[in-house]
């Protein structure tokens, strides 16, 4: 599996950023995770800081690939609401923290995805959207209920009143699981805040990722959101992903080898006639230069003086053979 990934935060117009978010794993799987914190600054930073540390702290101790990638989500998250619940409780004084949060797994060309609140989950083909999460809101009920049009939540009043967050509260945690997707070459995922979403349309979006590179694409949306809400731009931040291959390793190194071997085979069918041209100039050359050598050799003897032949030899032949020559 091949992949291409790129993340941006900007504070906005807020005095701190209370959104994080990380990138973790290596081609077998990928974890991302993007939080929204929420409960002032302090119980804001803690929260989203807390989530993001434990998800990816149990991410790393698991082999790979995730054998259930769906129970591994619902784990990590609920033990990152409990994390978050005793931080705030320890801390002097005691904080009631709380944190939107999209988590999304990504192995074997699949992702499989988790959120609470209404930090957003996106998948993009061609520049055009095909997916995206519901947030848990009260305007997604009211658009949900038929109560408000699209139009009429995109300025609603409670649009950034959510109704499920991490930590906050000991209550039980009801988090919306997606069903497993397969990528293709090419498609994007997008892991963001509100900050980002509430800014731009979607279609923006799509045109975006698909015109640049992911890292200029993000940064270029980022700008683009704070401008569309200069006033009071909340803190905006992105993870994206964009498949290359969705090959396992095991097929990828399969695909390596054979493509090693046929390149081997075709240097070896290039490389015959080559060496077989270079074979004949060699022995056309030896054969010339052994010619040569006998002409040369020929000439000296029909130049030489009759008395420089050494007939010297012939003492040890008998005397009737002497008289024959």
């Amino acid at each position: 599996m091949k992949f291409l990934t790129a993340a941006t935060t900007r504070i906005g117009t807020r005095p701190t950023n209370e959104d994080h978010y990380t990138i973790v794993g290596d081609r077998h799987a990928l974890l991302m995770i993007v939080a929204d914190g929420m409960g002032g600054s302090s119980g804001g930073q803690l929260a989203s800081q807390t989530l993001v540390d434990t998800i990816a702290r149990i991410f790393n101790e698991q082999p790979r690939p995730i054998n259930d990638p769906e129970a591994f989500l619902g784990y990590a998250i609920m033990q990152a609401h409990e994390a978050v619940i005793r931080k705030g409780l320890k801390h002097n004084p005691p904080l009631n923290p709380g944190t939107t949060c999209v988590v999304c797994l990504l192995q074997n060309g699949h992702a499989w995805w988790a959120h609470v609140g209404d930090s957003r989950l996106y998948l993009f083909r061609y520049g055009e959207r095909v997916f995206r999460t519901k947030d848990h809101s009260y305007v997604e009920y009211l658009l949900k209920s038929g109560e408000i049009s699209k139009q009429e939540a995109i300025n609603h009043p409670k649009r950034n009143q959510i109704t499920r967050c991490v930590g906050n509260t000991i209550r039980p945690l009801e988090i919306t699981y997606g069903s497993e997707m397969e990528l293709l070459s090419g498609d994007v995922l997008l892991l963001c805040t509100d900050g980002l979403w509430s800014g731009m349309p979607d279609k923006q979006i799509g045109k975006m990722l698909l015109a640049d590179t992911l890292d200029n694409a993000l940064s270029d949306m980022a700008s683009q959101a704070e401008q569309n809400s200069p006033s009071s731009c909340d803190n905006i931040t992105a993870v994206a992903v964009r498949l290359l291959s969705n090959a396992s390793p095991y097929e990828e190194a399969a695909s390596a080898h054979k493509k090693n071997r046929e390149d081997s085979e075709a240097e070896a069918v290039v490389a015959t006639p080559a060496a077989q041209a270079q074979e004949l100039d060699e022995l056309g050359q030896a054969i010339n230069d052994i010619q040569k050598a006998f002409r040369e050799y020929e000439d000296e003897l029909l130049d030489k003086p009759r008395h420089d032949i050494d007939t010297s030899a012939n003492h040890n032949i008998p005397r009737s053979a002497k008289e024959k020559l």
